[in-house]
């Protein structure tokens, strides 16, 4: 089976060398691509929503769209909170279910507990790797490189919510609790985050700022290859009534649906509205350039007198 792999990804190249294994090996390192994904989070005014989109891209490059990376995690207290991944799937996954297994003897007891759960599964994978001593101090840094994912961890903490990002080569980043924030991590962050800047969650509820986030992932499927769809969302809020202190809720793959079909009918009114609106700023700033006597911008430069013509 591996050579039959090798001999579909480069079968001359790998005839005509005197170490086509070797060879074989670049050329498929060659072909990997950057594992890709969109995670969004979004603290509004009684939640958490944190949404993504599906694909991923296998070890020769070729696409899948049933990629889960948004989990629900339970403490032994009954707390939820909510773990995103991007990144490497394996390592990501396996992140997730270390997370798991270390939650059923955890509590909520301060503002880091789910964050804390993601640093202590990534510091086992690393020991983990540096205990098989099968790599030098090199090839052991590239396998961590490759291998490299992102998690976003959402939950509530007396009554606060908690947004946290964790690097697999890094620690975790301070949390976000204020109730006008996002975060965005993956290919197209800046792009989400572009798109995120023009909303104000502090006016949105759960529903209206998971229509933001399936908007925002929505746009960047559109622009970006390396997303695809299904749109999948979830939801972490508080209730002073509920006997956990942090509760999860997903949202229906078919809302979602409905969801990405009525933007997609209002986009062409959209992107109409826009442009004019666009249109309408450019020449009331143009006007009022050209009241307010300053020189034009297009006036021609002074003609330079070349002396050998005199």
């Amino acid at each position: 089976m591996n050579n039959l792999r090798q001999i579909q990804v480069a079968p001359q190249n790998c005839s005509s060398t005197d170490s086509p294994d070797l060879e074989c090996t670049l050329l498929r390192e060659k072909l990997k691509r950057k594992p890709v994904t969109l995670i969004v989070g979004i603290i509004c005014k009684d939640g958490i929503v944190v949404a993504s989109e599906s694909q991923t891209t296998g070890e020769f490059g070729e696409k899948r769209c049933d990629a889960n990376k948004i989990y629900c995690i339970e403490l032994a207290d009954r707390s939820r909170g909510l773990v995103a991944t991007a990144g490497r799937v394996d390592s990501s996954s396996l992140a997730v279910e270390i997370i798991e297994r270390l939650a059923k003897d955890s509590r909520l007891e301060h503002s880091r507990s789910f964050a804390d759960l993601a640093e202590k599964a990534n510091g086992e994978i690393k020991q983990k790797e540096r205990s098989q001593g099968r790599r030098s101090s090199l090839a052991l840094k590239k396998h961590f490189e490759d291998h490299r994912y992102v998690l976003m961890i959402a939950n509530y903490f007396k009554g606060n919510p908690c947004l946290f990002t964790l690097t697999s080569d890094g620690l975790i980043s301070p949390p976000r609790v204020s109730k006008q924030s996002f975060k965005s991590v993956g290919n197209s962050y800046a792009t989400a985050d572009y798109i995120l800047n023009k909303f104000d969650f502090s006016a949105m509820d759960r529903v209206e700022a998971a229509l933001a986030a399936i908007y925002v992932v929505n746009e960047v499927i559109g622009v970006d290859s390396t997303c695809g769809y299904p749109i999948r969302a979830g939801t972490v809020y508080h209730y002073p009534s509920l006997r956990c202190k942090s509760g999860v809720s997903f949202l229906p793959p078919d809302w979602i649906a409905w969801a990405v079909e009525e933007f997609k009918e209002q986009n062409a009114r959209l992107s109409k509205a826009w442009k004019q609106r666009l249109t309408d700023i450019i020449f009331g700033v143009a006007t009022r350039r050209k009241k307010s006597g300053q020189p034009s911008p297009l006036a021609p430069l002074p003609i330079e007198e070349n002396p050998e013509s005199e």
